[in-house]
């Protein structure tokens, strides 16, 4: 499963339904949901064209906006649970990746890069930077999720780090921290360290490049 899995699917998926929908659409909710489902897909769509997680409305808690979206791709993380994908895994003392968290596990801190799902799971502490999943993150909010991350780990906290299967957005963020906090040598370590316990992590080539950007800035920044 790699990380444009989580992508392609929901957007086959709700295709598929809107198909369905249009050959079978007899009444006026029937039209109505059908083109609910279509402006939300084709809204996701220029979000993913633009690179612009903000257009998912997440962080103004509007996910419901997108709702025919939202709720295939919840359904795909869930699903994954069942096609093996374990749910997290302790990459580093304190540190968990992981997907879309399902059992609500308590925690100490939760750090969520989904944009296209809500808040799942119960921790003491919460933070989230939308990103689009196989997109590379802007450099300065890639380095303010991993200060985040970091900053919770030294003060002692069980830190899970998740996207939707804990396959890309979070495997970004998780080897930065690291290599950052010593836990590996350098990137491809610590992917090497982090596939080991999560076989389908992949990293595209704009995702390494960010990774070590980030690394590179927040070793030159002011203690």
């Amino acid at each position: 499963m790699t990380a444009g899995f989580g992508k392609s699917v929901p957007f086959a998926l709700v295709a598929s339904f809107e198909l369905w929908l249009a050959r079978t659409s007899t009444t006026p909710w029937s039209t109505a949901l059908l083109a609910w489902a279509g402006v939300a897909t084709g809204w996701v769509a220029m979000a993913y064209l633009l690179g612009r997680p903000g257009m998912l409305l997440k962080a103004r808690g509007g996910l419901w906006v997108l709702a025919p979206f939202t709720l295939f791709a919840a359904g795909i993380a869930r699903a994954a649970r069942r096609l093996g994908v374990t749910e997290s895994s302790q990459v580093a003392p304190g540190l968990w990746v992981g997907g879309w968290p399902l059992r609500r596990t308590p925690i100490d801190a939760q750090f969520d890069c989904t944009a296209e799902l809500p808040r799942r799971g119960r921790s003491t502490l919460y933070a989230c930077e939308p990103m689009l999943d196989g997109v590379p993150v802007p450099g300065a909010k890639l380095r303010a999720a991993i200060a985040q991350v970091r900053e919770w780990r030294s003060a002692g906290r069980s830190v899970l780090l998740h996207c939707a299967y804990g396959h890309g957005r979070s495997v970004a963020v998780a080897c930065a921290v690291m290599v950052l906090d010593g836990d590996a040598v350098d990137a491809p370590d610590a992917l090497r360290r982090i596939r080991e316990l999560r076989p389908g992590a992949r990293l595209d080539p704009g995702q390494r490049a960010a990774i070590e950007d980030a690394i590179r800035g927040l070793r030159q920044a002011p203690p």
